[in-house]
């Protein structure tokens, strides 16, 4: 949802003290109202993933709501028909509409691509055509693959961390941005248990509180060394199973739209802020949204290569 108004905390402020001095000077009624006049714009979301089973791009348009919370709708959110498609070195693939259940319940228009995979270090033009709004025609380029590795890094003070970092030393595109993940994964030697558990970056030994890794703008990111003992001890505990053992690293590369837009949306790099709104998005030309890419890569390494 994209809405069309938008009040700063300074704005507030200077209603709330205009509103006290009208009150103050007998009650006076201006009539005035923070509402404007409603111009309808169209909303994209498309970040293309070459691990999904098909391409989606989502369409919407922005719509006039009452200043309530949360805002009523007046005007329809849904997009009927639409051309959309997306070209990569002079190859164009076509988008069909087709409806979706949400978990919500109810159902939602999308259009999809089931034979468009996306591939690192190309570029991607999306292209959208509704009636009534302006032609949306935005490019995009993709990053590089990270091949992820882990490598030892000691410290003074004597803890050890594996640092994970790209593997892939001449990427042609660096990533804007990269989000890594860790698993301690188990697997019975017979192949039917497989049990795994995520690794954090920190632990809170007095309150057990975790912290996992978010995306960054750093290419490489830290697992601390009792971070993964303890995970893997919470696993085993008094299992007698016999396991192979091993470490899953998951790495995404994004693209700068779609990191920017993941920031914009999910909050501020600082825990402590407070959202007061939902900006109006402008990261497609002619509408407002996103189109982004986002390309997934793993490794998986022996456990005891680096936990002995």
């Amino acid at each position: 949802m994209v809405k069309t108004r938008r009040f700063s905390c300074v704005t507030k402020a200077f209603l709330v003290t205009a509103s006290c001095t009208c009150l103050l000077a007998g009650g006076c009624d201006t009539g005035f109202t923070p509402k404007t006049d409603f111009e309808p714009r169209l909303v994209v979301y498309a970040v293309l993933d070459p691990s999904a089973g098909c391409q989606v791009v989502r369409l919407a348009r922005s719509y006039d709501a009452e200043i309530t919370a949360p805002p009523v709708p007046l005007t329809s959110k849904e997009v009927a028909s639409a051309a959309v498609s997306i070209e990569c070195g002079g190859h164009e693939e076509v988008f069909h509409d087709t409806t979706v259940s949400l978990r919500g319940g109810g159902a939602e228009r999308v259009w999809i691509c089931r034979d468009l995979v996306p591939e690192a270090d190309k570029q991607y033009t999306l292209r959208v055509t509704v009636d009534g709004f302006p032609a949306v025609a935005t490019t995009i380029q993709a990053p590089g693959r990270l091949y992820p590795t882990i490598q030892f890094v000691s410290y003074a003070d004597t803890s050890t961390v594996l640092t994970v970092q790209p593997g892939n030393a001449g990427m042609r595109h660096l990533p804007y941005g990269t989000y890594y993940r860790m698993w301690i994964v188990l697997r019975s030697v017979d192949g039917g248990v497989e049990k795994r558990a995520e690794v954090p970056i920190s632990v809170d030994f007095v309150s057990g509180t975790r912290v996992f890794p978010s995306p960054t703008r750093n290419l490489t990111a830290a697992f601390p060394k009792n971070c993964i003992r303890v995970v893997h001890d919470e696993l085993t505990g008094t299992d007698t199973t016999t396991y192979v053992k091993q470490i899953l690293l998951q790495a995404y590369a994004m693209d700068s739209r779609f990191y920017m837009y993941y920031k914009t949306v999910r909050g501020f790099e600082d825990p402590r802020s407070i959202r007061i709104d939902h900006p109006n998005l402008s990261f497609v030309e002619g509408g407002y949204g996103v189109f982004g890419i986002v390309i997934p890569d793993s490794a998986r390494f022996n456990y005891h290569t680096f936990i002995h």
